[in-house]
């Protein structure tokens, strides 16, 4: 179970948010006529009320690059200003702090130990083993701490369409990401999700690689596969031929004679090549080596008298010596690099004569054969059987690619629908469960809408979508329709006895209640029935002139004033001061 206690901030930079059980209700507050200054002043909207939302979710690790608060300018919300919010998960009170300067490094306190994270990813793996930690069920692949606050929060500009997609409709999610929470709600395990969701990808990779291959086999559709079977066959026959008049060839005596002669000629110089090769790189190497820098005779002079007149005369030595000695080490690294780099040329040329000689041997030898048109006739047949063979086994691994990914191809298709067999026997096990929800709904929907008239079910849906929450009421489609909609869909899963045992009991709905006042009145009034039989939290965003009327007319049953955790106006903004938020 999730539960706020206290939204704030150090130093304090806008007025506590104090948070309690049952409903809670963040108000967008209007001037009377005599005290608005100008019009502007009776506007309810850009007071605060989603940004104070923003706060919550922020704190609760939303993506910074995706949140509205890390957009305030520094200069009207300090950078290392901290913004805390103190909540308790699952009977565990703990402080979630967070900078906008910072807002991957964030804090948690719990139990007056701070524990500070150099990453979100290490914060939310902590709130979320913090979340399941009482949890029993090991059997089931839980969504992590922001997959399950996604239905919980939703963001406003999801537009409320859809039960399933609660983010913002712009950043489209694919529904396979989308459905995980929901399923685990209903107890279904989120892991086939995964499974199915993998097992698509390798499908289309591998429909990816066989296109690719039948690409190339067919010339980009100008033929068929089978008549590229076809084709190959042919072609197979034809290299059989050639091989076989290679074959006679061989043992022609004029070229039976010279044979062994010419595999000596070509082993010979292969081993030649070799020799020469390595002896080019060691001359290369040589050669690359930094030149030996000669010392100039007058500087040994120079450093000779320095050092001399210190030493005195029983260690002195003659100029003489010393210079006799620096010769030696010139003579020493010329030597070492010098005749080495002589050698090597010396063998590279020997070993160019005998390449020649074994070259020009060769030369007379196919002059020899070539005198009975026995060169041309080798040539030829060689040269067809080359490129006959080619182009065969071009065409051979086209097809073998083509026909293994096919193969693969199935086999996945095979794997893909046990999963889907799996997950849609896990669903009729779950059938009582789904038609108690829907008994649910259908009890929200009566005292909202006059009518049970509600429909709902869960079916697999044999493509990317995966799995289909199929939720249908009267008139649905409609802006107003559609919110009630997921209003009463929210509500239920807190409601339902099945599902609430895996729902954190948490809820917040941020400007939801754009629909007609029937609707708007007979919801709050459902709330205020619901608020003191169970045990929830629900946070609600709601400007004050939407119920002002009714509400002066007892038609509410909710205590406003009682309910209320916070109002703004345009005097009075959540951060008391006026910005443009950053791109």
């Amino acid at each position: 179970m999730i539960k706020l206690i206290k939204l704030y901030s150090i130093p304090a930079t806008f007025d506590p948010i104090e948070f309690k059980g049952g409903i809670n209700l963040i108000l967008g507050e209007k001037f009377s006529q005599d005290e608005s200054i100008n019009g502007k002043d009776k506007k309810t909207n850009g007071v605060g009320k989603s940004m104070s939302i923003e706060f919550i979710n922020f704190c609760l690790l939303k993506n910074a690059d995706s949140s509205r608060v890390t957009k305030i300018p520094f200069d009207k919300f300090a950078y290392d200003t901290k913004i805390c919010l103190d909540l308790v998960i699952n009977n565990k009170k703990i402080t979630i702090g967070r900078t906008i300067g910072e807002p991957n490094r964030p804090s948690i306190e719990m139990d007056s130990e701070i524990t500070l994270f150099n990453g979100t990813d290490e914060a939310l793996l902590y709130l979320t083993n913090l979340l399941y930690l009482d949890s029993r069920d090991d059997s089931i692949n839980r969504p992590s701490f922001r997959e399950i606050l996604g239905p919980l929060i939703r963001d406003e500009n999801s537009e409320f369409k859809d039960i399933v997609n609660c983010h913002d409709l712009r950043e489209k999610i694919p529904n396979a990401d989308l459905i995980k929470t929901h399923l685990y709600f209903f107890g279904i395990n989120p892991s086939f999700i995964k499974d199915i969701k993998m097992t698509f990808k390798e499908i289309k990779e591998k429909n990816n690689i066989k296109s690719d291959f039948k690409n190339r086999l067919t010339e980009s559709g100008k033929k068929k596969v089978a008549d590229v079977k076809a084709e190959l066959n042919a072609i197979d026959l034809e290299i059989s031929k050639v091989e076989d008049s290679l074959d006679k060839f061989r043992v022609e005596p004029i070229f039976q004679q010279n044979q062994d002669v010419l595999v000596k000629i070509d082993s010979s110089v292969e081993k030649l090549r070799i020799s020469q090769m390595a002896l080019r790189y060691e001359l290369k190497r040589i050669d690359s080596m930094p030149k030996v820098e000669g010392i100039d005779t007058s500087d040994v002079q120079i450093v000779y008298d320095k050092f001399k007149s210190g030493l005195g005369e029983v260690v002195s030595r003659s100029i003489d010596r010393v210079l006799d000695f620096k010769k030696k080490i010139e003579k020493y690294q010329n030597i070492l690099v010098n005749e080495r780099a002589d050698e090597i040329r010396i063998e590279i040329k020997k070993i160019q004569k005998e390449l020649d000689s074994l070259d020009e041997a060769r030369a007379n030898i196919l002059i020899n054969i070539d005198k009975k048109d026995s060169l041309s006739i080798l040539k030829e047949g060689f040269y067809a059987y080359t490129k006959k063979k080619d182009n065969f086994s071009l065409t051979q691994n086209n097809l073998e690619g083509y026909e293994r990914a096919d193969r693969e191809i199935g086999i996945l298709k095979i794997k893909k629908d046990n999963y889907f067999s799996e997950l849609n026997t896990i669903i009729f096990e779950i059938n009582d469960v789904i038609k108690d929800f829907s008994k649910t709904l259908a009890v929200i929907h009566n005292y909202i809408m006059g009518t049970a008239d509600v429909y709902f079910d869960i079916n697999t849906v044999n493509n990317k979508e995966i799995v289909r929450l199929d939720l249908r009421i009267p008139d649905d489609g409609s802006h107003s329709v559609d919110r009630t909609k997921v209003f009463i869909y929210d509500i239920g899963l807190i409601l339902n006895k099945n599902t609430k045992s895996r729902h954190p009991m948490f809820l917040i709905h941020d400007n939801i209640f754009d629909v007609d006042q029937d609707t708007l009145v007979k919801s709050l009034n459902f709330l205020a029935e619901q608020e003191n039989k169970i045990d929830f939290q629900y946070i609600l965003t709601l400007n004050r002139d939407k119920i002002e009327n009714e509400e002066s007319l007892g038609q509410i049953m909710l205590d406003i004033k009682v309910d209320t955790i916070a109002s703004f106006d345009r005097r009075h903004t959540f951060l008391k001061t006026e910005y443009k938020e950053m791109d």
